[in-house]
């Protein structure tokens, strides 16, 4: 495994993680708009996205870059950090609607 192959890797796993924590605000906001309290709220599932997707977005990016070398792991990586962007504009949305709503309660 190459530097640049291991550093992809870290950053898929570290935007996936990301998913995980946006999914669970997601979640927590959607049911504590519907008036669900705070102890009978669900949580969420992460599996198989969680080990899958990134492995296969990694697997992804070292076949491109079998055709296309750096392309696919560059590709993948902006990809990602658009995608990672995207979640942390959601978290912030999320979490800041459940302290609202929270916060009347």
């Amino acid at each position: 495994m190459t530097l640049w192959s291991a550093l992809l890797l870290s950053w898929l796993l570290l935007v996936w993680w990301l998913w995980v924590v946006a999914c669970s605000y997601e979640v927590a906001a959607k049911q504590a708009r519907s008036g669900v309290p705070k102890e009978h709220r669900r949580g969420v599932s992460i599996l198989p996205v969680f080990p899958l997707f990134p492995l296969i977005a990694w697997g992804l990016a070292g076949l491109l870059d079998r055709f296309f070398n750096p392309y696919g792991t560059v590709a993948i990586a902006v990809l990602h950090g658009i995608f990672g962007i995207a979640l942390g504009i959601s978290i912030v949305r999320d979490r800041s609607t459940l302290k609202t709503i929270e916060g009347r309660a």
